[in-house]
């Protein structure tokens, strides 16, 4: 799973997603078989939306969320929900991704990860962007960029920077291109230093 998100991260989609389906055959049958299969699911339906892929992310989204008759407080759920919160906000479902956004912010504050709470305000914002909740989408990434630079996440401060750049794209007031494009430009180095 960890070889897959990595790879996905930096741009192996194929490779990552192969190395992940081998690990869900591998999970099928393990001891914490539902745990691992939440991660791995986790990590393909991040895959299929870096692929732009958002029926793919949904379909491993349902696939976790079956999994579990109640939703878990473990972090394998916590990391799970905010790729459930955009599969399924991607897909035009957005009463259900903002239900599931919340639960993903009230997981990851439960935990008390930082990681996932940025993760989590990403996906909120991506919802709010969706749904013209503009104030509220800026508000998400403001505390999604400030956890990322406070605890030292380059890799969720450059994807805070592109959500941030999406809902500008979105919103299209004057300005917001401009906006936007610098955003790109400050994410595009931090990127390309992780590889």
């Amino acid at each position: 799973m960890m070889r897959g998100v990595t790879l996905t991260a930096l741009g192996r989609l194929d490779e990552a997603r192969q190395d992940m389906d081998n690990g869900v055959e591998t999970a099928a049958t393990g001891t914490l078989r539902s745990h691992a299969l939440i991660r791995l699911y986790a990590g393909l339906g991040r895959n299929r939306l870096d692929a732009n892929d958002a029926a793919g992310a949904r379909d491993y989204a349902e696939r976790a969320l079956a999994l579990a008759e109640e939703p878990s407080d473990c972090i394998c759920y916590a990391a799970f929900l905010p790729v459930a919160t955009a599969a399924f906000a991607l897909t035009g479902d957005l009463p259900r991704a903002a239900e599931l956004g919340e639960r993903a912010l009230r997981q990851a504050r439960a935990i008390g990860t930082p990681p996932l709470l940025c993760m989590a305000q990403q996906a909120n914002a991506l919802v709010h962007a969706l749904t013209g909740r503009w104030v509220a989408a800026f508000a998400a990434l403001d505390d999604a960029r400030r956890l990322a630079e406070d605890y030292g996440f380059p890799y969720e401060l450059g994807r805070t920077l592109l959500m941030r750049s999406f809902v500008h794209m979105q919103r299209r007031r004057p300005r917001d291109l401009a906006a936007a494009s610098t955003l790109t430009a400050e994410a595009s180095p931090i990127l390309l230093r992780l590889g």
